[in-house]
């Protein structure tokens, strides 16, 4: 039925601009894919990996957020007078926090002040500390689930 749809709102594009709502049907065959999901071994894998370390996970991702509102403070008192564009609040600086705890770094917002620079170094380096740690512990849950699991080709 939704191929259906999507195959009608291609023919429909001769009606105009008031037949480009007709091209959201497209967007429905994503659908289809979200029910593939069901049925794959390794979606349910991961989410059984996940389940399994959902605890540490959560923890985790407090840590995230709590390190992300200590930076954007910290960058906030000691940038704020200086850079009041970009350091003028702690929502602005978070900006600048959470491209750096990503490991993003694009650039736009760079402390200019010795301490600020001192700041950004601890971030990056907590950044990375913090990408590396749920990543260790869903590689692990992961593999722990894997092993578990049957044999894939039914042998």
């Amino acid at each position: 039925m939704i191929d259906l749809l999507v195959i009608v709102s291609m023919t429909m594009t001769f009606l105009g601009p008031e037949a480009s709502i007709l091209r959201l049907f497209r967007a429905l065959r994503i659908l289809r894919l979200a029910r593939l999901g069901r049925f794959s071994q390794a979606i349910d894998l991961m989410s059984r990996a996940f389940q399994l370390r959902y605890a540490e996970m959560a923890v985790s991702a407090l840590m995230l957020v709590m390190v992300l509102v200590a930076s954007s403070t910290a960058l906030y008192v000691v940038e704020g007078g200086t850079q009041p564009q970009a350091f003028g609040s702690i929502p602005r600086a978070m900006w600048w926090s959470i491209a750096t705890l990503t490991t993003v770094g694009y650039g736009d917002i760079v402390p200019v002040t010795g301490l600020g620079r001192v700041f950004a170094a601890v971030t990056a380096l907590t950044g990375i500390a913090i990408v590396a740690v749920p990543t260790g512990l869903f590689a692990a849950a992961f593999a722990e689930v894997s092993s578990a699991s049957p044999d894939q080709d039914g042998a």
